[in-house]
C-alpha cells in the first residue's frame, strides 16, 4: 500500500494508521488489515473500472443482511475512491483459530434464519456482480424464468465466446433448460448470501458467524446451501442446524447441480478452463 493512498485512509478514518498486512484469500482485490490509533480495520481495493460499481454492490447487500437481524456481518466504515482506486472500508473480524462443531451448527442455523426472509419476487433491487462479472437481478415471479435468463444464460453465452463449451450443442441446452423447467416448481425467494464458499464466513474469537462478500439476491435458499458444498463443505453439523430450523427439501439433490453449474461456468469464465470438465460434465447429463 502506497503512501499517499495510507494518507487518504487515515483521514478518512480521522486516526492514525500504525501498520498495514497484506492479505490473503480472495482471487479478486487487494485486501490489507490496519491498525490506527482506534482499533483495526479491513480494506478491500482495486484498481479496475468496475470495483466502484462492485464495492458499492457489496455494500448494499452487506446493508441489506444485516437488516434482518438473522446473521452479523462486518460494519461498514466506508466506501470510496482515491485516484485510480476504489476500495471498501470494514471494521476487522479476529477469527476463531478453532472452529467447533457447535459454532458451526449455530452458523447453520443462523443461514437458516436468514433464508427466512422471503420477497414476492426474484431478483433484486438492482444488478450486481459475481467476482467481477455482471450479474443481473431484474425481478421476475418465476424462478425458471429468472434462473435461466438472468444466470444460466449470460454465462453459458460467456463461455462459448471464450471458445468454451465446444462440445455443448444447441440441443443439449435446451434440454438442460427444459430440466430446470421441470424442476423449479413451487419455490420460494430468500434473501441469499449468493457467493457461500467456505472462504465467505468468518467465525470471530466469540464463536459468531459474520458472513462476508455477499452477492446478494432474492432466489431459492438452495443456492447458497449448492455454493456450501462445491469445493469442500461447511461440516455435518453445519447442515444438521440448517435442516433443524428450515427442512432441506428432497428435491434439493436434483437441483443442487444445477445450482453449482452456475458457479463452476463464473469460474470458469473468471479463470479459465481448468473448470470447464466439470461445467461440461453436468450439462451433458442433458443430451
Amino acid at each position: 500500500m502506497d503512501v499517499e493512498f495510507k494518507n487518504h485512509l487515515s483521514v478518512v478514518l480521522n486516526t492514525e494508521i500504525h501498520s498495514t498486512n497484506s492479505l490473503t484469500g480472495g482471487d479478486i482485490n487487494y485486501a490489507h488489515s490496519l491498525e490506527t490509533s482506534s482499533g483495526k480495520y479491513f480494506i478491500k481495493w482495486n484498481d479496475t473500472t468496475q470495483a466502484g460499481g462492485m464495492f458499492d454492490s457489496e455494500a448494499q447487500a452487506i446493508k441489506q443482511i444485516a437488516s434482518t437481524g438473522a446473521i452479523r456481518t462486518p460494519k461498514i466504515v466506508s466506501t470510496g475512491k482515491f485516484k485510480n482506486k476504489a476500495y471498501l472500508l470494514l471494521n476487522f473480524i479476529d477469527s476463531c483459530e478453532n472452529i467447533s462443531a457447535q459454532h458451526l451448527y449455530d452458523f447453520g442455523v443462523q443461514l437458516a434464519h436468514l433464508h427466512r426472509h422471503p420477497a414476492d419476487y426474484f431478483g433484486f433491487q438492482k444488478d450486481n456482480y459475481i467476482g467481477t462479472l455482471d450479474q443481473h437481478n431484474c425481478v421476475s415471479d418465476s424462478w425458471s424464468e429468472f434462473y435461466i435468463e438472468q444466470r444460466m444464460i449470460p454465462q453459458i453465452s460467456l463461455a462459448k465466446k471464450k471458445g468454451f463449451l465446444r462440445h455443448i450443442t444447441k440441443q443439449t441446452i435446451d434440454g438442460f433448460y427444459q430440466e430446470i423447467t421441470k424442476l423449479f416448481y413451487n419455490l420460494k425467494p430468500s434473501l441469499l448470501h449468493g457467493d457461500l464458499w467456505n472462504g465467505n464466513f468468518i467465525i470471530d474469537k466469540k464463536g459468531k458467524a459474520y458472513l462476508i462478500d455477499p452477492a446478494s439476491y432474492y432466489g431459492h435458499c438452495e443456492v447458497d446451501l449448492a455454493m456450501s458444498e462445491l469445493f469442500g463443505n461447511f461440516g455435518d453439523r453445519f447442515y444438521v442446524g440448517y435442516d433443524n430450523t428450515n427442512k432441506i427439501s428432497d428435491g434439493y439433490k436434483e437441483r443442487k447441480a444445477i445450482y453449482q453449474l452456475y458457479y463452476l461456468l463464473v469460474h470458469l469464465n473468471l479463470f479459465g478452463g481448468s473448470y470447464e470438465n466439470a461445467c461440461t460434465r453436468i450439462l451433458s447429463k442433458f443430451d
